[in-house]
């Protein structure tokens, strides 16, 4: 973010080619492990709720996922160290952009190919799979007025608008934010890829819109999460909530809270117990 704000302020690149070639490959490497990432979620989400009676993702498959949402990308933005270089902009000062590759056919090749593989097939994938979840939802709502008691009715209701709202809600942003990415690849294929410069509009779009991405998919994960969502409110007004059970066997007393809790009843108890020692204690001399 840094190297980028610099870039828009100055409309100038400062840190040298080679910093170019690094920089601006990372950054387009990571667009890609997020887009793969996303990807992971959702396959997660949709064996959890499609196919709940399979057994819960293993350690070893979540590791080969984070692999593969970190290996493919890198593999395929390995060009980009090639064609990032400094070019001399109308005023005279150097801008870190994209130019085209020697033959036209390759530089065609290579955009189509990061084109599918890195944005069109992951995000046809992960509305499909979003698509599923919240029919299937909608699905066991409807079975659960039939066959089910009402409390059980009203849990699955509910789970059923809450997973709903989520899945939509992540899907809409993440599909709405990259779409102008889409666009600049597309614009690159049958115009070149000179036609879409670093400092063009449409990819200062497509750049800040994932970055949007980025800061309203974790806000949306716990505003939806009904077990982040109250400590998040509180952290935001600077808010400490406490809550003591009411019956000291049934806590658990060797955390932090547990212990918090008991020394919060045991206060309480010596201050019904001995009203007047304590009185006494804070009575100036």
């Amino acid at each position: 973010m840094t190297f980028e704000v610099t870039e828009e302020l100055t409309h100038e690149w400062k840190f040298g080619e080679g910093a170019c070639k690094a920089i601006e490959y990372l950054e387009l490497t990571f667009f890609g492990v997020n887009i793969f990432t996303h990807l992971s979620i959702a396959l997660e989400r949709y064996r959890n709720v499609v196919q709940p009676l399979k057994r819960p993702m293993k350690v070893k498959m979540a590791k080969i996922l984070v692999a593969v949402s970190w290996g493919i990308p890198s593999v395929m933005s390995l060009p980009y160290i090639y064609t990032l270089r400094l070019k001399e902009q109308s005023n005279g000062k150097p801008l870190c952009t994209i130019v085209e590759m020697p033959w036209i056919w390759v530089d065609k090749l290579f955009i189509t190919i990061e084109l599918l593989g890195i944005f069109l097939v992951p995000l046809m994938c992960i509305v499909w799979m979003y698509i599923i979840i919240v029919k299937r939802l909608y699905e066991r709502k409807r079975q659960a007025n039939v066959v089910l008691p009402q409390p059980t009715q009203t849990t699955m209701r509910a789970a059923a608008i809450y997973g709903s709202r989520v899945s939509i809600a992540v899907v809409t942003v993440f599909v709405v934010c990259w779409l102008p990415f889409v666009i600049v690849y597309f614009v690159r294929l049958f115009a070149g890829s000179e036609s879409v410069s670093r400092s063009s509009p449409l990819y200062v779009t497509a750049l800040y819109a994932s970055f949007v991405s980025e800061l309203l998919t974790p806000m949306l994960y716990c505003a939806f999460d009904r077990n982040i969502k109250p400590a998040l409110i509180d952290t935001l007004k600077c808010r400490l909530r406490v809550v003591i059970p009411s019956d000291e066997s049934a806590s658990d007393t060797t955390g932090p809270q547990g212990r918090c809790a008991t020394m919060v009843r045991r206060t309480s108890a010596q201050s019904q117990d001995a009203p007047v020692a304590i009185t006494s204690s804070l009575r100036p001399s």
